[in-house]
């Protein structure tokens, strides 16, 4: 593994232990091996996908966070450890389409209120490359999205710009 990708990497597990503190309850279970995190997000409530059909409401999910080996010019992955009824959750790997486009700054913490959100039914990408359960769509918000409370950003990252500026026309 490179040095930079190692260095985001114990940023990455650190900005999710500090949001695991600030959210006490709410994301437990922290554990790292190498280059993928699990954690468990208690709330909200979601239903899940067990053997292809509808089952129960969930209010607890075990996450997978996968960095793959390029991290982070390609970007972080999510899986739920059991699939939930939402257009952009595959339906059997329980992955998470979190990102529309990817950006370098996107951090744990970014993904983190993305699933809250998606998870809450208040948060879902339309476009058809993002869909994986089309019967799915449109999803119903949950009456409390429990956003999770946020933290600042680690030094380390400071950095990295929020959005990458265009070039401009030299003409």
């Amino acid at each position: 593994m490179f040095p930079a990708t190692e260095r985001r990497l114990a940023a990455e597990w650190s900005l999710l232990q500090q949001l695991s503190a600030a959210n006490p309850g709410r994301i437990t279970q922290l554990r790292r091996e190498e280059d993928v995190f699990y954690l468990t997000l208690h709330g909200p409530a979601a239903v899940s996908i067990p053997g292809g059909q509808h089952g129960t409401a969930l209010s607890v999910h075990d996450l997978r966070i996968e960095f793959p080996v390029h991290f982070p010019a390609v970007p972080m992955e999510m899986y739920l450890s059991v699939p939930v009824v939402h257009p952009n959750v595959h339906p059997e790997t329980g992955f998470v389409c979190l990102w529309d486009r990817h950006r370098v700054s996107n951090t744990v913490e970014i993904a983190m209120h993305k699933v809250v959100a998606m998870l809450a039914g208040t948060l879902w990408n339309p476009q058809a490359l993002h869909v994986m359960q089309p019967a799915a769509v449109p999803c119903t918000p949950s009456a409390d999205p429990m956003l999770l409370q946020g933290v600042a950003y680690e030094p380390s990252l400071a950095h990295i710009p929020a959005q990458a500026s265009r070039r401009k026309r030299l003409s």
